[in-house]
């Protein structure tokens, strides 16, 4: 995994998701303060600006988990962590962690696709400038699929390192029992 975090890939991807994130937090306000301004000082209504808002917030949120589930930086309350002492249990909770949130990722990852499959078989869009609904929905497909793929990542290191520091202890206790004997 090493040389796939190294990579050139990894390295774009993580910068489009930075300028992402710049890009869309700008659009966010921007569209927050033409309104205030036009609704307050100037007596404008600016009608659909709410259905701007939404798609261009999705994607930031979506594309903003995504990028906090690479940095590892997602907000936690792990009770384990404060109650728990460190050893094995503690570890392969970890573990059991991790795989679980892959797989929850997973599951909701295709309820999403299911759910921008139905807004396109059905034709939603918006009232105002009739955008497919869908659009903002991909969002989710697109920050679960990239938050799946970090949390993979992740979920493998954490399996690799478990499983590599179970067999030194293994060999270690064998070693000393072998001198014992």
């Amino acid at each position: 995994m090493d040389r796939l975090k190294n990579s050139k890939f990894w390295a774009i991807l993580v910068s489009i998701q930075e300028w992402m994130l710049m890009i869309l937090g700008v659009l966010t306000t921007l569209i927050v303060a033409a309104t205030s301004i036009l609704s307050s000082f100037l007596n404008i209504n600016f009608p659909g600006n709410e259905e701007l808002l939404i798609f261009v917030v999705f994607y930031l949120y979506m594309i903003g988990c995504a990028y906090g589930a690479y940095e590892k930086s997602h907000i936690t309350a792990e009770i384990i962590d404060v109650i728990v002492k460190d050893g094995i249990f503690k570890e392969t909770v970890y573990v059991i962690r991790w795989i679980l949130t892959f797989i929850l990722g997973v599951v909701f990852m295709i309820w999403a696709i299911s759910l921008v499959q139905w807004s396109f078989a059905n034709e939603l869009k918006t009232l105002v400038f009739r955008m497919p609904i869908a659009i903002g929905q991909s969002s989710i497909v697109i920050g679960l699929l990239l938050t799946n793929f970090y949390n993979f990542i992740h979920m493998y290191e954490v399996i690799k390192n478990y499983i590599k520091k179970r067999s030194a202890k293994k060999g270690s206790v064998q070693s000393v029992g072998g001198d014992v004997a």
